[in-house]
């Protein structure tokens, strides 16, 4: 809509104005012995400034590179942008080219030319080199930053191969200019498409931009003639179809040729001429800004696969001998006998009881069926999963199979009674508070040998539940005590601390997983639920406590007991990175050694220490402080792990001597383990 109405505001202004009138608001004066026009009415502009990438990718051009990684924008919320809005960065472990090419607005080296851009290298994913390429007519130009060889691109040793210098300092945007000389491209040449290339690491590119004192004699963006010289042979995107037909193959029939050629010129003023009139450079303007508020309003909506079903729906039947070649009688989407059947979805206020069955029921239908009164299987599910939660172990200990394969109830009417209860409301916080305040779960979690031996599981309730923790929340509970924690909803999945050479042995050679980089700020501290999970290669730290790697349905996890996991919660970068925090944080609020000792087991464990453990944790930090007095430099390495700097304010072997203090309380059995 705003696309066509601009359309129509230079159409308008075209057809209400005398040639003079547009020459002069280009900029020129006709002579009667050269008449002006559209295309020719401007003179030389004095100074050439044209941005060839900034926010967006150039109008109408494509782009594709050597992984899955498609271009990611970044915005002033998460990156600081010295031109514009947006600024392009590109991130992998190997050699990685964005190639970007065509676009309706050519790209022209203009006289005395001068070629910047502006980029940053990231202070955590360094690259080994990057490279920015120029493909023209007259050949390629590379120009490399950093060792240039890791770039398998050759020697970086001649005029059109050149290393420009060291990569920029980490973390920080640089301008580079490169000149005529650099450059060796003479004024009117097209770049006909641009390579931003790296190997490893993470880089973001903006503004690239070309200066010159002039326009060149055959600029495209200065001549109207040019332009038709410089769009033969060539598919011109975005413009109407006809017109660009017309561009690319010529032809002198006379027929409505009026007409075509002022849908030419127009085309050329809306898009291509660099010196318009000011209401057409503004609409230029505002039409730019529109098609960036679209792009970042689509990059902010997730997308997700929905299913839909087909105009005509699969004939499904029973396979004789189960071989797929051999089909029998043919089948209708239904449930077993046992259970209430489907019916046709009706309208609202019919009585659905009486409805007659659809000829082919629908997914409306089983969504409706799941949630129907006198279908229980759905709530009994249910409840049995929230019991499992509360009490460790579901009354159906099998979960996931509520068949005749799976276990018995073992309280077989406190389960129908909690069904029937649940479906009046559906109301899962009124369900968790019944269940959390039963005398069951209130009970202690002590236990006689004699009453575990009979009832090792706890199936009978004869005490509390006491569970280790899942891994998520081991990970939660340690990032909560220690402050760091980042409670932001929702958004894309993070990445966080983990060891090298995890993912790259079973990473396809093109997939945008095959390197692991990882997050920095304060996405690494978010929620474990919102963790980045590589099916084939889970983050080891949920995978050493038991969590599933989410290659098929897991309805109940195991809880394993190692040694591994006792070794990662000692060394592990996040858990000692919260030990940290967790003693800067109770040495800045607490100035006695018993105070710091009480107000830290409180922090974790929500209640203090008796005598016997306080005095045993103050024998530890002694011994601690004593090993970090007289080696300082294992202080300083102990209190810089992980991305967080510790303060200036506390002396290093003290904060090192809390730091462990703290890791021993988080890797206590208290802490990991739900009593």
């Amino acid at each position: 809509s705003a696309a066509s109405d601009l359309a129509g505001e230079w159409d308008q202004w075209l057809a209400g104005h005398s040639v003079e009138d547009k020459a002069a608001a280009a900029g020129a004066t006709p002579t009667p012995d050269k008449p002006a026009t559209v295309a020719s009415a401007a003179t030389a502009p004095s100074g050439i400034y044209d941005m060839w990438l900034d926010d967006d990718l150039p109008l109408g051009a494509s782009a594709n590179n050597t992984s899955r990684n498609a271009e990611v924008w970044l915005t002033a919320e998460q990156l600081e942008i010295p031109v514009g809005d947006r600024v392009l960065e590109q991130a992998f472990g190997d050699f990685h080219e964005q190639n970007i090419s065509g676009g309706i607005v050519p790209r022209v080296i203009p006289q005395d030319a001068q070629l910047e851009v502006w980029l940053r290298v990231d202070p955590l994913h360094v690259p080994d080199a990057v490279m920015l390429q120029l493909d023209t007519p007259q050949g390629a130009r590379q120009f490399a930053w950093g060792q240039a060889e890791a770039l398998g691109r050759g020697a970086f040793d001649t005029q059109h191969k050149q290393r420009v210098g060291d990569l920029p300092p980490a973390g920080q945007w640089t301008k580079f200019v490169l000149d005529s000389a650099a450059l060796d491209l003479a004024p009117g040449t097209t770049v006909d498409s641009l390579k931003l290339a790296q190997f490893g690491g993470i880089c973001q590119w903006d503004g690239l931009a070309v200066r010159g004192s002039a326009a060149a004699d055959q600029d495209p963006r200065h001549s109207l003639e040019a332009w038709l010289a410089y769009a033969k042979g060539k598919n011109i995107p975005v413009i109407p179809k006809p017109v660009a037909d017309a561009l690319k193959t010529p032809t002198e029939d006379p027929a409505d040729s009026d007409g075509l050629q002022f849908q030419i010129r127009t085309q050329y003023l809306k898009h291509i001429a660099r010196r318009v009139p000011a209401q057409l450079a503004r609409a230029r303007a505002d039409a730019q800004r529109s098609r960036l508020a679209v792009a970042r309003l689509a990059d902010s909506i997730p997308g997700t696969m929905i299913y839909g079903e087909l105009p005509q729906p699969r004939q499904a039947f029973v396979m004789l001998r189960g071989e797929y070649d051999q089909p029998g009688e043919a089948v209708m989407p239904g449930t077993p006998d046992c259970l209430p059947p489907l019916w046709k979805a009706t309208q609202a206020g019919e009585d659905q009881a009486v409805a007659e069955p659809a000829p082919r029921a629908t997914r409306l239908d089983l969504a409706q069926w799941l949630v129907r009164d006198d279908q229980p299987l759905t709530a009994r599910v249910t409840v049995n999963r929230f019991w499992q939660q509360v009490f460790g172990l579901g009354l159906v200990e099998t979960s996931g199979d509520f068949g005749a394969q799976g276990s018995p109830p073992t309280h077989p009417q406190l389960l129908d009674w909690l069904a029937h209860d649940f479906q009046q409301d559906w109301d899962v916080r009124r369900l968790m508070r019944q269940l959390v305040t039963t005398a069951a779960f209130k009970q202690s979690a002590q236990v006689a040998a004699d009453d575990l031996a009979k009832d090792p599981h706890n199936q009978w309730l004869a005490r509390g539940p006491r569970i280790r923790l899942a891994a998520e929340q081991i990970r939660d509970a340690a990032l909560a005590s220690s402050g760091l924690i980042n409670l932001q909803m929702g958004g894309k999945p993070f990445r966080s601390y983990q060891p090298t050479g995890i993912w790259e042995p079973v990473g396809y050679g093109n997939s945008n997983t095959r390197y692991y980089l990882r997050d920095q700020g304060s996405d690494i501290y978010r929620r474990s639920l919102y963790s980045f999970v590589k099916r084939t290669a889970p983050p080891p730290f949920m995978s050493n406590f038991d969590a599933p790697n989410r290659e098929q349905v897991c309805t109940r996890r195991e809880r394993s007991n190692t040694p591994l996991q006792a070794l990662q919660l000692m060394n592990d970068t996040q858990h000692v990175e919260a030990a940290r925090a967790l003693a800067q944080q109770v040495m800045q609020h607490t100035n006695s050694t018993a105070g710091r000792i009480d107000n830290m087991f409180r922090t974790v464990l929500a209640r203090y220490p008796d005598t016997l453990e306080h005095a045993q944790l103050a024998t530890a930090l002694a011994q601690f402080q004593e090993r970090y007095a007289a080696d300082a430099e294992s202080a300083q390495q102990l209190i810089h792990v992980g991305q967080s700097l510790p303060t200036q304010t506390l002396a290093a072997d003290e904060l090192a001597a809390y730091t462990l203090l703290a890791n021993l309380i988080l890797n206590l059995d208290e802490t990991i383990t739900r009593n």
